[in-house]
């Protein structure tokens, strides 16, 4: 046996090496490195790719004496020494996530530039995500954004913040590709009227939860864009889904969830590269749907991938969606489907499959059908018949075993997820399916609960699966 003295140690492995072991760990932890000794020290100090990530939290709580002139003063001291910290590393971060909160913060905003180090800028930044629950600030009058993020290709706003854009907006980010804004609010008043506020090389923009009251009118100069997301928010017209049809050459990824929308929109026809379609409960109450507008997803039928039609008071699942034979995501939970799921082309290809455990009690027969199925989403735990007079009777327990038997059946099955919603009562079949699944479907399907935020495709999912198919022997 070696004597000790000559053992490697952590700190004799190749300066390469050790980088690709440490740049593993946390942003935090990553910082402390430098304390830990002389050459962890030098290994931090510069440029590495240690920090081609950098993912900066902190939150500022007011003393019990602290005005908030003086908490606003330590933000910007804090948003300064992390200019001065980066300006040292500039050429090596690539990505660079900032999320600060502070207490009273409503009125305050964040100014880029002074975390942005100047004049270098930074060379090698390609996303930039902001978390700033407040009044953040872009004006391009002030800074020459295009020099100081000269790779930017994703920018993202998320928690809360209130983006201004001023003159022209981000225009001056040549090589933009995605923007996003979730849960804020989208101020172009200081944008001139009618002007892109976006670069043409845009080919992904999400506006989720920020305040617009329909689709943007830059999308007409994003002659590249291939997703659009609008959901959650309350479109005031139906003059907006105008902008659609001249998309039809690009656009493969459309969300319209929850955007209150008075009629169908029946500009989606135009869409014929349309992949991913969100139209999840995406009405107004006062909506009056017929079973004719869902025609309008017809001309979808050879392009079409994912579609989540789920919370719209269903009661049969649409014509035009039976037709579809290239599916393989379908969302339609939540509706009032009357009778069993149809047996239809649509079914031969369904990858994922999320509906209401009622609905899949009555559907064993078209559960059989969907032979490529491999995860199987179940949402609300009723199981009830309302009669003609009105009552409800819960169906009793063995009205399970259709369904244990189907699912026992399916070739390609390797996933059941239950949805834990707000429900405290499931009904005698649900429990009994619950209880007996583990058994019945045998090792090579797991059981889970599943949530929000694994659920649904996204267009990079599609591309994945449509790969995955495309290497599979024909």
């Amino acid at each position: 046996m070696a004597p000790a003295s000559s053992e490697q140690q952590l700190l004799d492995l190749p300066p390469d090496v050790l980088v690709a072991i440490l740049s593993r760990l946390p942003f935090n932890e990553r910082l402390r490195l430098s304390g830990v000794c002389r050459r962890l020290r030098q290994l931090c100090a510069g440029p590495s790719p240690l920090w081609r990530c950098v993912d900066v939290r902190r939150r500022l709580e007011s003393g019990p004496e602290e005005t908030k002139v003086q908490l606003v003063g330590r933000s910007m001291q804090l948003q300064r020494g992390l200019g001065e910290w980066l300006a040292a590393r500039a050429s090596a971060v690539e990505e660079l996530s900032l999320g600060l909160r502070m207490q009273q913060l409503s009125a305050n905003q964040l100014v880029l530039a002074v975390v942005v180090p100047q004049p270098q800028g930074l060379p090698a930044l390609r996303q930039l995500t902001i978390e700033w629950p407040g009044t953040a600030m872009w004006t391009t009058a002030a800074r020459p954004w295009q020099e100081l993020l000269p790779a930017l290709t994703k920018l993202e706003f998320v928690q809360g913040t209130q983006l201004c854009l001023e003159n022209r907006g981000l225009c001056v980010l040549h090589k933009l590709r995605e923007f996003g804004l979730a849960d804020g609010t989208l101020d172009l008043a200081a944008c001139p009227p009618a002007s892109p506020w976006l670069p043409p090389t845009v080919t992904s923009l999400c506006l989720a939860n920020a305040g617009v009251r329909g689709i943007p009118a830059t999308v007409t100069c994003l002659t590249s864009l291939r997703s659009l997301v609008v959901s959650q928010n309350r479109f005031s017209s139906m003059n907006s889904l105008a902008l659609l049809p001249p998309l039809a050459s690009s656009l493969e990824e459309l969300n319209l969830s929850e955007t209150c929308l008075r009629a169908f929109p029946s500009q989606v026809s135009a869409l014929t590269r349309l992949k991913v379609l969100y139209l999840h409960n995406a009405w107004h109450r006062s909506a009056a749907l017929g079973p004719s507008d869902w025609d309008a997803l017809q001309p979808l039928a050879a392009s079409l991938r994912f579609l989540s039609i789920s919370g719209n008071r269903l009661e049969a699942v649409p014509p035009a969606v039976l037709g579809m034979q290239r599916l393989l995501g379908l969302h339609i939970e939540d509706n009032e489907l009357a009778g069993p799921l149809p047996l239809a082309p649509y079914l031969r290809t369904l990858r994922e499959l999320l509906l209401d455990w009622q609905a899949a009690l009555d559907s064993p027969e078209a559960l059989r059908a969907a032979t490529s199925l491999s995860r199987l989403v179940l949402s609300g735990h009723r199981a009830v018949d309302l009669h003609a007079d009105g009552t409800l009777t819960v169906r009793p327990a063995r009205d399970a075993e259709p369904l244990l038997a189907a699912l026992a059946a399916m070739p390609a099955l390797r996933l059941v997820e239950d949805i834990q919603g707000e429900e405290d009562v499931v009904t005698a079949p649900v429990a009994h399916a619950m209880w007996h699944m583990g058994r019945r479907l045998g090792p090579q399907v797991a059981l889970g609960a599943a949530h929000d935020s694994n659920l649904g495709w996204a267009l990079a999912d599609v591309q994945a699966a449509e790969t995955a198919e495309a290497a599979q022997p024909a």
